[in-house]
């Protein structure tokens, strides 16, 4: 398999390799105050291979990855490692260009898809343990990366839908 992105599409997966890495997130409110740091129970992925969901879970020191046949247990250290090496790329890349360790890492992880369709407006599905809800939901997020051009809060496709008034 072979993925040619550009640096914003590979900070997508940079951010998911930190994010297993670290095990938290956190969000902030509209001031932009950062709140606490909640914990990241497990990932939801399509597979490239058959569309059948990928889960990953988090344990103390490890991914658990499952599909609908197979698991496979990648140590979290292996989760720092990547990203580590696909924020070089990202830095060093231009243009659209290949990283072949992650491609390699995630044939580990039963090939994940790493780009969704254009209506999926989130890059990736996180189920966080939220003390305020009864139980854990999944929750989509959008990942912004200042690491190649600068992004834009609306992604220009027919799906975006605004209305403005221009005043002299």
């Amino acid at each position: 398999m072979s993925i040619k992105q550009n640096k914003g599409e590979w900070s997508e997966l940079y951010a998911f390799f930190k994010l297993v890495h670290a095990k938290k997130v956190s969000g902030c409110y509209s001031n932009l105050e950062v709140n606490q740091p909640l914990e990241i129970i497990s990932f939801k992925f399509l597979s490239q291979n058959d569309n059948s969901d990928i889960i990953i879970s988090l344990s103390e020191k490890y991914a658990i990855i499952k599909n609908k046949l197979n698991t496979n247990t990648i140590p979290l250290e292996d989760y720092h490692n990547i990203s580590v090496t696909t924020f070089n790329k990202i830095i060093n890349g231009t243009g659209s260009f290949e990283i072949p360790e992650v491609v390699s890492f995630l044939e580990r992880m039963f090939n994940p898809k790493v780009k969704s369709k254009n209506r999926i407006k989130r890059d990736l599905t996180i189920m966080i343990s939220d003390y305020g809800l009864i139980e854990n939901q999944y929750r989509g997020f959008s990942v912004k990366s200042y690491l190649g051009s600068a992004s834009s809060l609306l992604n220009a496709s027919q799906a975006t839908n605004f209305t403005f008034q221009l005043k002299n």
